[in-house]
């Protein structure tokens, strides 16, 4: 009969303490900190230590300065990527302006149009090639299509003449000119 109440008492011990597991142990902390400060306690008084009541607070000082100053780095971070970014803006802004200066108005701003979905990181070089591949590809340089035909005209070396018609396209011609 004792083996059964004692197997009983046992398993009840047992399902008690792992119900009541995290305040046993938080109870364990707080007393051993308590008989650990209590005896540093006793320590200083027989070696004649004197700590001041307002000294007692100073972790809590410390404690309410570190909070202060992670949330003064806080805003300074804030303020540093807003400054970052508004001088990227500007960066940006300026290769735009410098880019499209031979640009008419309204080509202008249908190239700022353009160029809003291209991002600035950082790398102006990179930013501006982007653009003035942009410029190339939407606003051809006339000047250098001209050359290009020029080149063309020249290499042939000859006047430019009605272009030689096969027979077939010869006899549309003639029927189209009759009429």
């Amino acid at each position: 009969m004792t083996d059964k109440v004692d197997g009983y008492l046992n398993y009840v011990v047992e399902e008690w303490m792992k119900e009541n597991e995290l305040a046993l142990e938080s109870s364990l902390r707080s007393e051993i900190t308590e008989e650990f400060m209590g005896g540093l306690k006793d320590l200083f008084k027989e070696h004649y230590i004197e700590v001041p009541d307002e000294k007692v607070d100073i972790v809590e000082n410390l404690f309410d300065k570190v909070e202060d100053l992670e949330g003064q780095l806080n805003d300074k971070v804030q303020d540093n990527i807003k400054i970052k970014s508004e001088l990227n803006e500007y960066r940006k802004d300026k290769i735009l302006e410098e880019v499209c200066n031979d640009l008419a108005d309204t080509q202008s701003e249908k190239m700022k149009s353009l160029v809003e979905g291209v991002s600035y990181e950082d790398d102006s070089e990179n930013f501006e090639e982007k653009v003035k591949t942009i410029k190339e590809s939407y606003f051809p340089d006339n000047k250098k299509q001209d050359e290009n035909v020029e080149q063309v005209d020249a290499s042939d070396g000859e006047e430019v003449s009605d272009p030689k018609m096969n027979s077939i396209m010869e006899a549309y011609s003639k029927a189209i000119a009759r009429k």
